[in-house]
């Protein structure tokens, strides 16, 4: 008797192949909607070609001993535990997204980052990388630990997703800011995608190499169209927006070349949009009357009624009586009257403004939303202005969020100046110079400690500029 022996070469070969066919072609890049221990991904090639030479070993198995918890029966134990809670979070920030499906991208940020070994205060050097696939070099995933960005991070989310029952999908395509910027180049980026678990017909981006708050918060984007193969798989050139389920942060998904200039894009059109908000509006309203109703019904102390609907609107109200000062004046005086229907429709007037910030989800960690690159707050005589933490300043977006600002300031005789504070002031000191701010210097240590504790040391600085600097340069109706 005669046996076989086998050819191992042949069997990894046949391996590879098989593995291959569960990758899915789409313009220079991938989608895959599982990924396996040993798999090769193809992740990069040339600028110039659409060719995907570069790969990387996907070694799994590495990290299954450390995922051995990782479980759907697990996860909804866990999740279980903190449900409420995190429901009221996501409540208090007026986030639609499904409770659970927060907490399973959570978990999932936070695995990735320690697997890996990231350190969000340490940016990755890009050199070390590079040098990982010199010469055709196939290294594996576990090799990538300190050193790894969005791929590296991307398919281990992928992986542990497919372990805790999501329907996700991994993607290497291009992501932009905006596309309709002539002088921005869209960026290689591997994300992953999430279908709605409330909504089939809804799509999800978890852009888990670039998470928020300091690594801690996971980035996740309500897209304005399905993101599916079938809208990538013959496109060459095509860019899906897509809003933040948390905060009202604008960003780009999809395939095309590295060059500036225009770009196809697919993004709900401003009536869906209006459509959208104006029935968010409406069923606020709704909720508003009706507790109005009930404040009515069964309080009459006047303090009382002030004291339940400064709970029921929570930081939007404080917030936006800061821009209208007459609106908390207007639900003191209010809150004297005694004929209901006068007390419902007087409280609903002044609400008004209230109502709308949080149908636009205006309100973001106590400051409100000008445009997706500005917000503001005002406390006392000051108005500060925050810049969303990107690498380049859009000019328009900028002018036009001052413009708008400047309306706010001239109704508010309260506010004398208006400060700016950002890792981007730092950078872009001669460009603030020229928005007619003034450079003050780097922020005090504790300041830093308390409102940047994200950021390297040394690298916030603060700028101001005069009441009347500000109304003379940006009101448009003088």
């Amino acid at each position: 008797m005669s046996f076989e022996t086998p050819n191992i070469q042949k069997e990894d070969e046949k391996n590879k192949e098989n593995s291959s066919e569960k990758f899915k072609s789409i313009y220079r890049g991938i989608w895959a909607d599982e990924l396996e221990d040993k798999q090769q991904l193809p992740m990069g090639g040339s600028l110039f070609s659409k060719e995907l030479t570069t790969k990387l070993e996907l070694d799994f198995s590495n990290f299954d001993y450390e995922l051995s918890g990782f479980t759907e029966e697990n996860l909804k134990k866990i999740y279980k535990q903190s449900e409420e809670s995190i429901k009221e979070w996501l409540h208090k920030i007026d986030s639609n997204i499904d409770p659970y499906l927060f907490f399973l991208t959570f978990q999932t940020q936070k695995k990735v980052h320690k697997l890996l070994e990231i350190n969000p205060e340490t940016p990755t050097n890009s050199f070390e990388r590079r040098k990982m696939y010199q010469n055709n070099n196939v290294p594996k995933l576990s090799q990538l630990k300190g050193k790894s960005e969005c791929v590296e991070r991307a398919v281990l989310g992928q992986y542990i997703l497919q372990k805790s029952g999501i329907k996700s999908s991994y993607v290497s395509g291009v992501t932009m800011n905006n596309p309709k910027d002539d002088d921005e180049y869209p960026e290689d980026h591997s994300f992953i995608v999430l279908s709605d678990p409330t909504n089939k017909a809804k799509t999800l981006i978890f852009d888990i190499a670039r998470p928020k708050s300091g690594a801690e918060i996971p980035r996740l984007l309500e897209t304005d169209a399905p993101f599916t193969y079938d809208l990538l798989k013959d496109k060459e050139d095509l860019l899906v927006g897509a809003i933040e389920v948390l905060q009202r942060g604008r960003l780009w998904f999809g395939v095309g070349d590295p060059t500036a200039g225009y770009h196809k894009v697919l993004e709900n059109n401003d009536k869906q949009i209006k459509d959208k908000t104006s029935e968010k509006l409406d069923n606020l309203k709704k909720d508003a009357k009706e507790f109005i109703e009930n404040v009515f019904d069964k309080e009459s102390n006047p303090k009382e009624r002030l004291r339940r609907i400064k709970i029921r609107t929570g930081n939007a109200l404080e917030l936006i009586t800061r821009e209208y000062p007459e609106v908390f004046e207007n639900i003191e005086e209010f809150c004297n009257l005694q004929d209901k229907n006068e007390f419902v429709d007087n409280i609903m007037s002044v609400l008004d403004p209230v109502l709308q910030s949080m149908s636009e989800r205006r309100v973001e960690n106590n400051f409100i939303r000008l445009n997706e690159l500005l917000t503001y707050a005002i406390s006392g005589s000051t108005a500060h202005i925050h810049l969303a933490p990107k690498e380049k300043i859009g000019l328009h977006k900028f002018k036009e969020g001052l413009n708008i600002l400047a309306d706010i300031i001239e109704r508010n005789k309260n506010v004398k100046k208006i400060t700016a504070s950002s890792d981007l002031v730092t950078r872009k000191s001669s460009l603030m110079e020229g928005f007619g701010f003034h450079i003050d210097g780097l922020i005090s240590k504790e300041d830093h400690e308390k409102y940047f504790p994200d950021y390297p040391i040394d690298t916030i600085t603060m700028s101001h500029i005069t009441r009347e600097e500000f109304l003379e340069k940006y009101k448009i109706n003088k």
